[in-house]
């Protein structure tokens, strides 16, 4: 969940929507990035760590997408513009299809947007579903290790 007013970007990663791996928020205040995770422990990023390179493991490549579902959510902040907003983002939903079944042909894909009442701010919710195998995360982690070592 991305909070527009508080500029901080939630996360929750879990298996089978019943094991909890990993949550915690992006703080992106004061133009520095800050990554909080399990039990508060922090981590400051830059935007290059956020980017992949050449020399670190391409892990998305062992992830099939399977289904995106996300909502814009527009809160009193956007009331001048809300109605013009709702109807562009709805009308670039089906180019948006279009453009992900190119590239993930049964991908299931839904996007809405949701009015929000007074003393409320804007945003966006996501949920992506992702599958995997067990031996590509065996092989994720033996690369992260072995360039770990190198270095």
């Amino acid at each position: 969940m991305l909070s527009i007013s508080e500029k901080k970007l939630y996360y929750s990663v879990s298996a089978l929507k019943i094991l909890k791996i990993n949550c915690g928020y992006l703080d992106l205040k004061d133009g520095s990035i800050k990554l909080i995770y399990n039990n508060n422990k922090l981590k400051y990023l830059t935007f290059n760590d956020l980017l992949p390179n050449s020399d670190s493991v391409n892990t998305f490549k062992h992830f099939n997408l399977l289904k995106s579902s996300s909502a814009v959510l527009l809160g009193e902040d956007a009331n001048d513009y809300k109605y013009y907003i709702c109807a562009l983002i709805n009308s670039l939903n089906p180019v948006a299809y279009k453009l992900l079944s190119e590239i993930q042909p049964y991908l299931k894909f839904k996007n809405d947007v949701i009015l929000l009442d007074s003393n409320s701010s804007s945003g966006a919710l996501g949920e992506l579903t992702v599958s995997t195998n067990a031996l590509s995360i065996i092989s994720i982690a033996v690369k992260k290790i072995l360039s770990k070592k190198e270095k």
